[in-house]
Order: C-alpha cells, then sequence, then structure tokens
C-alpha cells in the first residue's frame, strides 16, 4: 500500500512517538499506581491536588510556549532560519523570565496554600520542594514543544524513555523509604535529567540546521499577542478550575480519601489520553505542512475518538479490570463502581474533542478555545459546587456534564464556520454510534453481577458496531 508523503510523514513520526509514550507513559502509569497501593487513599489524594497545584502554576508559561514552537517551526522552512533564530530567543527568554517569576509567587504562597487552602500544614514541606520541579517542568515543557517543531520525534522519544525508568524507579523507591516527600524527589530528579537531555538534543538540532538563537525578535513580538497568550490563557481555563475543584473536595470530611479514588481511577484516563497524545504533536506538524487533505481531516477527527471507545468498551463491560492493579482498599470503596463508569465517560468525551484541538491550533482559533474552556470550567465548577453530596462520584459526574456542554457549545461554531466536516460529526454512523455509546454507559450503571458469558457477547456485539460505524464514516466520500 502506498501512502502520500503526509501520511507517511504522520506514520512516521507517530511510531517514534508511540515507542517513546509506551515506554514512558507505561512505567508512569505503573509508577503511580504502585504509590497509590503503597501509600493508601488519604496520602494518595494529597499526591493528587499537590501535582494538580504544580499543574496550575506550569499552566501561566510551559504549555504556552511549547505549542507556540511546535506550531511556528514546524511551518517554517530551512531557509528562515532568521525567523526561527527570533522565535527561539523570544519563546527561551520568555519561559526562564516568567518561569523564575512564576515560581517566586508560587514560594511565597506556599504557607498559606498549605494551611488555608489544602487544610493540610504539613504539607508545607513538600510544596516548597515542589517550587524545583515547577521551574524545571516548565523549562521541559518548552524544549519538548520546540524538538516537536523540528519533528524529531526519535530524539524525544529516547529522552521520554529515559525519563520513564527514572520516574519508575524514584517514585516507588521514594514512597516506600520516605513517603510523599520521597515521591516528589524522585519526581523532580527525574525531570530535571529529562531537561538536561533535552537541552542536549535541542542544542545538537540547532547546531545541525544552522540556526543561531537571536535576542532581536521585535517582530515575533507579534505571535505572543496572536498565538502564544490565547494558548496560556486556553490553559488556564482549564487547571484553575481543576484546582479549585479538588480543593473543594478535599476540604470536605474524609476528602482526601475520595480524592485518592478519584486519582487512582483518574490514572487509566490519563494513560489512554497520553497514549491517544503520541499523534498529537505529529498531526500538528503534518496538518501545518500539508494541503487540505480529506482524508486528514478524517483521521484526525475519527482517530481519537475511535480510540477511546476500542480501549474503553471493555473497561465499561468488565469494570473490575482496574481491580487488577488497585489495592482492596479502593475496590471496597461504594463509590468505585459508579467512578469508574464516569471516568471512562469522561475519556471519550475528551478524546472526541482531540481533533477539534488540533483545528483549533491549526486555523489559530486560541482565542475561541479560551473562550470554549471558560464555559467549560464554568459548567465544571457550578455543577459540583450544586451537588448535595461531594465525593469521587460527583467529582466524576461534574466532569461529564462540563464536557457535555462544552461539545454541545463548540460544534455549532466549528460547523457554521465549516471548520469540520458536517457528514462525519452529524452523520448517521457517528449519531449511532454515540447512541450505542450511551446505552452501554446507562446498561452498566444498572446492572450488577451479569454473567461472563453475556458480557463477553455484548463486548463483541458493541465491538463490531463500532468498528462498522468508523469503517462506513471514513470511507464515505
Amino acid at each position: 500500500m502506498k501512502f502520500s508523503k503526509e501520511t507517511s510523514l504522520l506514520l512516521s513520526n507517530s511510531l517514534w512517538s508511540l515507542i517513546g509514550t509506551l515506554i514512558s507513559k507505561g512505567l508512569m502509569f505503573l509508577s503511580w499506581i504502585l504509590v497509590a497501593n503503597i501509600l493508601g487513599k488519604a496520602v494518595n489524594g494529597e499526591i493528587g491536588v499537590l501535582r494538580t497545584t504544580v499543574n496550575l502554576f506550569i499552566a501561566f508559561a510551559g504549555n504556552g510556549f511549547g505549542v507556540t514552537l511546535t506550531k511556528y517551526l514546524a511551518i517554517t522552512k530551512s531557509d528562515e532560519n532568521d525567523f526561527r533564530g527570533k522565535l527561539l530567543g523570544l519563546s527561551f527568554l520568555s519561559a526562564l523570565v516568567f518561569g523564575l517569576l512564576i515560581c517566586a509567587v508560587y514560594y511565597i504562597l506556599t504557607p498559606w496554600l498549605s494551611s488555608s487552602i489544602l487544610n493540610a500544614p504539613h504539607l508545607l514541606g513538600v510544596l516548597k520542594l515542589n517550587t524545583f520541579l515547577l521551574f524545571f517542568s516548565i523549562l521541559n515543557g518548552v524544549l519538548i514543544g520546540c524538538l516537536q517543531g523540528f519533528a524529531k520525534f526519535k530524539e524525544i522519544s529516547i529522552v521520554n524513555s529515559i525519563y520513564g525508568v527514572l520516574l519508575f524507579l524514584g517514585l516507588v523507591y521514594g514512597a516506600y523509604n520516605s513517603g510523599i516527600y520521597g515521591v516528589f524527589s524522585g519526581f523532580l530528579i527525574a525531570t530535571i535529567v529529562s531537561v538536561c537531555l533535552s537541552i542536549l538534543y535541542t542544542y545538537k538540532t540547532i547546531t545541525i540546521l544552522k540556526i543561531d538563537i537571536s535576542l532581536k525578535f521585535k517582530s515575533q513580538l507579534t505571535i505572543l499577542r496572536k498565538f502564544t497568550l490565547p494558548a496560556i490563557l486556553t490553559g488556564l481555563m482549564v487547571i484553575p478550575f481543576k484546582w479549585f475543584l479538588e480543593t473543594m473536595l478535599v476540604r470536605e470530611p474524609s476528602g482526601y480519601q475520595e480524592m485518592g479514588l478519584f486519582s487512582a481511577i483518574f490514572l487509566f484516563h490519563t494513560l489512554v489520553l497520553m497514549l491517544a497524545n503520541t499523534v498529537n504533536a505529529p498531526f500538528i506538524v503534518s496538518m501545518s505542512n500539508a494541503t487540505k487533505s480529506k482524508k486528514m481531516e478524517k483521521m484526525n477527527l475519527l482517530l481519537p475518538w475511535g480510540f477511546s471507545l476500542i480501549i474503553i468498551t471493555p473497561i465499561l463491560i468488565f469494570p473490575e479490570l482496574l481491580g487488577l492493579l488497585l489495592d482492596d482498599e479502593y475496590l471496597a470503596d461504594p463509590n468505585f463502581k459508579m467512578t469508574t463508569i464516569l471516568i471512562c465517560v469522561i475519556t471519550v468525551l475528551v478524546l472526541f474533542k482531540h481533533g477539534m484541538a488540533r483545528i483549533m491550533i491549526i486555523n489559530d482559533l486560541m482565542w475561541f478555545s479560551f473562550f470554549s474552556n471558560l464555559i467549560w470550567g464554568v459548567a465544571l465548577l457550578l455543577t459540583f459546587y450544586f451537588s448535595s453530596v461531594k465525593n469521587a462520584s460527583t467529582i466524576s459526574f461534574s466532569y461529564v456534564i462540563a464536557y457535555v456542554v462544552n461539545v454541545v457549545f463548540v460544534i455549532p461554531y466549528y460547523l457554521k464556520k465549516n471548520i469540520i466536516p458536517r457528514k462525519i460529526i452529524l452523520s448517521k454512523n457517528a449519531l449511532v454510534t454515540w447512541l450505542l455509546f450511551g446505552l452501554l454507559v446507562v446498561f452498566t450503571m444498572f446492572t450488577s453481577n451479569i454473567n461472563i458469558l453475556i458480557r463477553l457477547f455484548i463486548l463483541i456485539i458493541v465491538m463490531s458496531a463500532f468498528s462498522f460505524n468508523f469503517y462506513k464514516t471514513y470511507s464515505h466520500d
């Protein structure tokens, strides 16, 4: 079978991303599962909210500059090295300045965060330690974005693989020997090594390409306003809402235990998302360089959605599969099954939106993405705030409502602007797929102790129906 140049490039880049992800993210998932089992629900809840706190401050810098480099380095050619050098200078300097400023603010706020917000004064030492994790994570996000823009997916795969191994060793060893402090110490060491490797490969790449980093970037400042600023604000419309949500939960009675249950099951969602992200940067690079292609459009929208259903459907029908990974403390929780089902729904909704998020990046729709995420965040907080009971299940339900509201908001705009093909999103096969998925979710919510052979039969029928619908949607002109 002969592929087009764009498809061949996408497959090659995705393969290297997949290799790195399978090693690094697989080990990362396994390490966090082991940490959850070693330290128990309450401490795992503390770890979950501390990670979100770090991500809250990372959102102010690292992600926006990283995405900017991925997009603009991908669309420039070798004869535009002057532009590339100025863009690198602008991005690196801005990330460094913002990173130091954000870390200083974070460090000053740690006593207030530990006592007043997290209601956990004993976490002050870990919060202060995470100042260094915050700084190196911001740098790492920018450097990886740079390597993605240059399509150095093999090098990224090597960095991620080494990072995954070190993170696994650091987290597990730290959890066994020093508890939560040891966990974040191991996290920090692995991140520092990742930054050093990324710097090495970035330096090697710009040397080979003969790019001189320049600080005379006045003409590139418009990119910050046009793309980077809305990209940062878009991230700020996600992480802060998640952080406020989690801090509301942990202040409830048994809040950290509920947060621990949610965080442990949510690791599965994170793993699926990271696997799907293996094609994210390759898609952005390929779509930025390619002329408009119907097949590329279809792959962009259908691939993550179909991937999510392939992974999620067996978990919905056999939720006890997650029990193979978690201790009895988690399985015995009365909210385990409902939380698992709702997180499965969240995963499908998020990956359904993945292709749309890439379209926003390619078409410079970051300001619309900002308002879209703002609506998502408001729906998330309001749903949880007005929930009479606040636990792992209701926080999961809040995410489901927020994503449904978000999808309902963005699709009409995309269709009106002809950004996504109506024949894919509103096709008969797509609607049947959603109906079948909804019926499956309702079935798993309100049934229990169904014979395993019957469930296996249902799995085969449902997976066959999904496969047929996606084939028909992709092959339809």
